[in-house]
């Protein structure tokens, strides 16, 4: 565990993890290649929490090719209204691939007692 803690940056750690330990992803699409397990972090909030997403942004830069983009997501019949929301997602990475085989066991994400040792303050409230 101490490995994988050193593969990023203390504060970077906890913000992945504390986001995974919510509504984040990782997505594998290196699954059953024959290459090293890779994986990258797809963080995605309302419009209301636009400042969120760009907070977590710059926190993440320098695993990031772009920015946080704006998508609609629904539109609501109803009111009339249509619902927007942001998201990015990062560069796939062998370190991700690794925290990726912490939290998902035959494609379901759970949070298990090691992870729970991991995070600190910061974590829990990302």
């Amino acid at each position: 565990m101490g490995r994988l803690k050193s593969l990023f940056p203390y504060d970077q750690f906890q913000l992945i993890v504390g986001s995974l330990m919510g509504d984040a992803r990782l997505e594998c699409r290196s699954k059953n290649i024959k290459t090293k397990l890779t994986a990258r972090l797809r963080i995605h909030h309302s419009n209301k929490q636009r400042d969120y997403v760009f907070w977590k942004y710059r926190e993440l830069k320098n695993l990031i090719s772009k920015g946080p983009r704006l998508i609609k997501t629904w539109h609501d019949k109803k009111r009339d209204k249509i619902h927007f929301s942001w998201y990015f997602h990062t560069r796939s990475t062998e370190e991700l691939g690794l925290i990726h085989e912490l939290f998902y066991r035959s494609n379901r994400k759970v949070v298990s007692k090691v992870l729970l040792e991991l995070i600190n303050p910061i974590g829990l409230a990302v």
